[in-house]
């Protein structure tokens, strides 16, 4: 996250795109381990970051399980307490912080290239 912001950044960015370029990472960075293998010892993860005006640019790479975020059904949402589970939020932050987002999968890679920042989100 510091190398990132400190790539990016320089203290330019304003509040609200820090904010959403710290939560998008981990959110991404998160699930990526958590869920694109089922050991992720020796698996790789690449992220490529740059500026663009008021906004970054953020790619992803992984070589896990094939997983398409931008074209993934959001969990419904329980109608009751008893019915809720535990995540399935991730979708929809990640949907409402971003700019822009698009995934291929390519060469055995997932590749996620998402635009955090500038004109307003969602």
């Amino acid at each position: 996250r510091r190398a990132v912001l400190a790539h990016v950044d320089g203290g330019s960015l304003d509040a609200r795109a820090v904010f959403d370029l710290e939560l998008v990472l981990e959110e991404l960075m998160m699930n990526i381990v958590m869920h694109a293998w089922p050991d992720p010892a020796g698996r790789r993860i690449a992220l490529a970051a740059r500026r663009d005006g008021d906004a970054v640019e953020l790619r992803l790479e992984d070589d896990g399980t094939p997983f398409d975020p931008v074209s993934a059904a959001e969990r419904p949402r329980a109608a009751t307490l008893d019915e809720a589970r535990p995540g399935g939020l991730g979708l929809p932050l990640l949907r409402r912080r971003v700019r822009a987002m698009h995934y291929e999968r390519r060469d055995g890679l997932n590749r996620l290239t998402l635009r955090v920042g500038g004109a307003s989100a969602a």
